[in-house]
């Protein structure tokens, strides 16, 4: 069953609002700690930031009275971190001493999907809902179409492969989770992807046509038209001209954010819209695009003012407002589904899934 984000709430579910209790004022203590031992350590207790700010991320996100769990351990990620930074400097040495290692290392971009989908199988392994542990399995040819092939696509048809792109990244990446052996599952469809693929479109062409529009206008009236001419130009005129060219890349900064950002949500929404968990509980994201334009653009802005100091509470005020526009629709008691599903021996022991996997993100 495909839920659309305007359509009525199916009848029958039991509706479970997901809630984040944390504040800025107490992960600023978390957040300022590992900052500091993160420069003083040259990176290295990076590692550990990461699992303290997901502890309590995870740790202040409620289902059903329930939060979520990360159990990685950090070594695993600083493992992990290593090899992709080795790889990195050869490849850059390499590169220096004859640039035809350039293209021969070409075919590294097939060692990608394999990284990606071992980075999201440790991450899923290492999160848990009521002490049983998720999974991935993706498989690596529909990471290297979704990450790989399909990016590249798009680009030949002026952008109008982009949701099918969407949808197939969308499908590989739930469609590879689990709750323990109980499987998620999602058919993604077009339409909505393709109405807020053409609606970003429109935004971003009438705000262009809008912006140019006016800084022709106002260089026309200034005279800075026929100042371009090296040989008429006034002296006077140049700090304008900068200024306006400047003006131009903020003003184009400025349309395709919202742009982005408006698919990006409705995105996202068709994405868990049409999202299941064995075919019996569903969920409900209505993110909307103004709301979340303005939290991003004022995190950004705020944290940018400050220094970075305000980046705490803009980590918190956006996780709250995700929680709050997002709802499960469980098919009955969620205490029964857990008990099965951890007494079914799906659950896989934690010793192996802390010894099995390495994060690979950054």
């Amino acid at each position: 069953m495909n839920i659309d984000e305007n359509q009525s709430k199916p009848t029958g579910l039991n509706e479970l609002n997901v809630t984040f209790s944390g504040n800025a004022r107490e992960y600023f203590g978390i957040w300022i700690v590992n900052v500091l031992l993160s420069i003083i350590t040259l990176g290295i207790y990076s590692a550990w930031a990461k699992v303290r700010r997901k502890r309590y991320f995870y740790g202040n996100t409620w289902i059903d009275g329930h939060n979520f769990e990360y159990h990685a351990n950090p070594k695993s990620i600083l493992k992990g971190r290593i090899i992709v930074f080795v790889l990195f400097v050869i490849y850059n040495v390499l590169a220096n001493i004859n640039p035809i290692f350039t293209v021969l290392s070409l075919p590294l971009l097939f060692l990608i999907p394999w990284l990606v989908n071992k980075g999201l199988t440790f991450n899923a392994r290492m999160t848990s809902y009521r002490n049983v542990r998720f999974n991935f399995a993706g498989r690596y040819w529909d990471a290297f179409i979704s990450l790989i092939l399909l990016p590249i696509v798009t680009i030949i048809p002026l952008g109008l492969l982009i949701p099918i792109a969407t949808r197939k990244r969308l499908n590989y990446y739930y469609n590879g989770h689990s709750l323990g052996n109980t499987k998620f599952g999602a058919n993604i469809p077009l339409k909505p992807l393709y109405k807020a693929f053409f609606i970003a479109l429109a935004l971003a062409i009438l705000s262009l046509a809008i912006i140019f529009g006016g800084i022709f206008v106002t260089a026309l009236s200034a005279g800075l038209i026929e100042s371009l001419n090296p040989s008429s130009m006034d002296p006077q005129s140049e700090p304008l001209l900068i200024a306006g060219i400047f003006g131009s890349y903020i003003a184009m900064f400025l349309i395709f954010l919202p742009a982005y950002i408006h698919y990006s949500v409705k995105s996202f929404n068709t994405g868990i819209n049409n999202l299941n968990l064995n075919n019996e509980h569903r969920f409900i994201a209505t993110l909307k695009t103004l709301p979340y334009t303005w939290i991003v653009l004022s995190n950004f802005i705020v944290t940018l003012l400050t220094i970075g100091l305000m980046a705490p509470w803009a980590h918190v005020r956006k996780a709250k407002y995700l929680a709050a526009n997002f709802t499960v629709l469980a098919s009955g008691s969620l205490d029964n589904f857990v008990d099965t599903v951890a007494q079914d021996g799906s659950v896989t022991s934690s010793e192996y899934m802390d010894m099995d996997g390495i994060d690979f993100g950054l």
